[in-house]
């Protein structure tokens, strides 16, 4: 088990940080596997790329008093990793209250691989309440989180280089394709704290 793919893979792993209307911090983590080697020369524009991409996308389903803070992006080449940190504040879009902290949308990830080594969740926090009803996404709610997956989904290419999303399954060490986003109606319970920055 680690929590790095095995060497020999070209992988990018984005950790992008948040702040709640309350000043809770949660982060989600992405994969992608590079079509190419990324080249030290261009690492800082494919970090800022990438996150810009993530962070625009995520911050559509995110009240006005939530914040993206930024992204720690770690880039491997088969040989080595350099990390990238990236400072751009980027607030949500939606105006209006929030729903409590703890209250996450879900967006969860299918490989071919069946069971918890095999699938995974991300957490869409900074809910605004117009997006629910009771304990549910409404028809706002699933339109946000959808185009949203759909980001997710497509990946992101910078110059000749291809970032395809993935799912890392650290019990096999492998970056796993995804085979399908699924958009939870339900809504879920996200109390995990945000590690570094």
């Amino acid at each position: 088990m680690s929590s790095r793919p095995a060497l020999g893979v070209l992988w990018t792993r984005v950790e992008i940080y948040f702040v709640g209307p309350f000043q809770k911090e949660w982060s989600n983590i992405y994969w992608f596997q590079q079509s190419a080697a990324v080249g030290a020369a261009n690492y800082e524009s494919a970090a800022a790329a990438i996150y810009g991409q993530l962070a625009a996308n995520h911050s559509n389903c995110m009240v006005t008093t939530a914040t993206i803070e930024g992204a720690y992006i770690s880039f491997n080449d088969g040989a080595g990793t350099y990390g990238v940190p990236v400072y751009a504040a980027t607030p949500g879009t939606i105006a209006g209250n929030a729903l409590p902290e703890d209250v996450s949308a879900v967006v969860q990830r299918l490989t071919a691989t069946p069971g918890p080594d095999g699938r995974g969740r991300i957490f869409v926090a900074g809910l605004p309440e117009s997006f629910s009803n009771g304990s549910y996404l409404n028809a706002a709610g699933l339109a946000a989180l959808s185009a949203f997956a759909l980001v997710l989904a497509t990946g992101v290419t910078v110059g000749a280089v291809t970032f395809n999303p993935m799912f890392f399954s650290p019990k096999t060490d492998l970056l796993l394709a995804i085979i399908l986003w699924n958009e939870i109606e339900l809504l879920a319970t996200n109390r995990r704290r945000r590690p570094r920055f």
